[in-house]
């Protein structure tokens, strides 16, 4: 079953991030709508794993585009639609006490910014469309 339309998103099972869990909500609301009560839905904590499952072609997932680009890039994911919604989000880094200065801290540190320079999350299903 391909995606045409966001009317199809609800068909395939929601992968959902329990760290993230109102994503679905916002992703809707960008498009005017009403999040709706998906036909299957699989929670998951680390988001790789999310990711995994969606390009096993388990279901579908919102993800940040920075931590998926690289599957989208190979064709192992898609993005069936050309929107993508901006999320308010905080992070800290965490180090212990004198550790910032250490060139691997920096360097993490500097490699992070660059990543989340963007952050904007889309749905993603596997290369094919089809689940």
């Amino acid at each position: 079953m391909k995606i045409k339309g966001i009317d199809d998103i609800k068909q395939f099972t929601r992968i959902v991030l329990s760290q993230a869990a109102d994503d679905w909500v916002f992703w809707y609301a960008m498009f005017g709508r009403t999040d709706t009560a998906p036909a299957r839905q699989v929670q998951f904590r680390p988001m790789m794993d999310a990711v995994q499952a969606t390009i096993d072609g388990i279901g579908v997932m919102v993800a940040p585009i920075q931590m998926v680009q690289k599957y989208l890039n190979d064709g192992r994911l898609v993005a069936p639609f050309d929107k993508s919604m901006e999320l308010k989000a905080a992070y800290l880094l965490l180090c212990r006490k004198g550790d910032e200065r250490l060139p691997r801290i920096q360097k993490f540190r500097n490699w992070i910014r660059r990543q989340c320079s963007g952050e904007q999350p889309v749905v993603l299903t596997r290369a094919s469309g089809d689940l």
